[in-house]
């Protein structure tokens, strides 16, 4: 769903969400930063897609605060482009 495979309609994107989710529910806090300190922001992109403003917002506050001060490394250039369409999401503009 994130690379247009499939609709964020579709049964199979919901479920991945669904089971991500609950693998992870932490992610919007960056609970994983103790195993990997990359902010992944491509899934907040995927959240996004599927309608999850209420992670997305935690998402974004999360990044905001560990890295909004001049966003060092490990936030890259990749992950700066995830983010902008993630907050572009926010700001009503689609993805």
């Amino acid at each position: 769903m994130l690379m247009g495979v499939v609709n964020s309609s579709d049964y199979r994107a919901q479920q991945s969400y669904a089971w991500f989710n609950a693998g992870w529910p932490g992610w919007p806090t960056l609970s994983f930063n103790s195993q990997d300190p990359f902010p992944w922001c491509l899934i907040a992109d995927a959240a996004a897609a599927m309608g999850d403003r209420a992670r997305l917002g935690t998402y974004i506050n999360t990044v905001q605060g560990k890295y909004g001060s001049g966003y060092p490394w490990p936030f890259y250039n990749a992950e700066a482009g995830w983010f902008l369409r993630a907050n572009h999401y926010m700001m009503g503009r689609g993805l």
